[in-house]
């Protein structure tokens, strides 16, 4: 496989950032019914990963957008 074929194939799935936090409630979810994390430690993990990840969707939106506005001189 090519590395252009693998960016493609991650994109298609959802893009980098969306396989980390699927990635991370993976790891979460094993750890919570191997009974290492508690309850509460589960749904922190939960919501700060969710949080990051609206965060960051945000944050590019909002980059991306100004730097369409900004017109070269």
């Amino acid at each position: 496989m090519t590395p252009q074929e693998v960016a493609n194939w991650r994109e298609a799935l959802g893009g980098t950032r969306f396989l980390l936090t699927v990635g991370c409630s993976v790891i979460n979810s094993v750890f919570f019914v191997c009974d290492v994390l508690s309850e509460n430690g589960y749904l922190m993990i939960l919501g700060g990963t969710v949080f990051a990840y609206v965060a960051s969707t945000t944050t590019q939106a909002i980059t991306t957008k100004r730097d369409a506005n900004v017109k070269p001189d």
